[in-house]
């Protein structure tokens, strides 16, 4: 596949994403989706920590999250 030297890079990203995904069979798309959703979920964690709680609050809370999430993956 060409792309255009013209494309930026974000603009570029979108595309192969989709041409890959457009390729990928149904379980390798399946377990892609999970992989995703788990990383955005974990990345998400830290939203939920605030500056002024105590490092032992912030571990309790990740610890708590990750349980959390683990369950949720097949």
């Amino acid at each position: 596949m060409q792309l255009p030297l013209r494309e930026n890079l974000p603009e570029v990203t979108v595309i192969l994403e989709k041409n890959i995904l457009k390729h990928m069979a149904a379980e390798q798309l399946q377990f892609f989706e999970t992989e995703t959703e788990f990383f955005e979920r974990v990345t998400s964690i830290s939203g939920l920590l605030q500056p002024k709680q105590s490092k032992d609050e912030k571990k309790a809370i990740i610890k708590e999250k990750l349980i959390e999430y683990n369950k949720n993956i097949p």
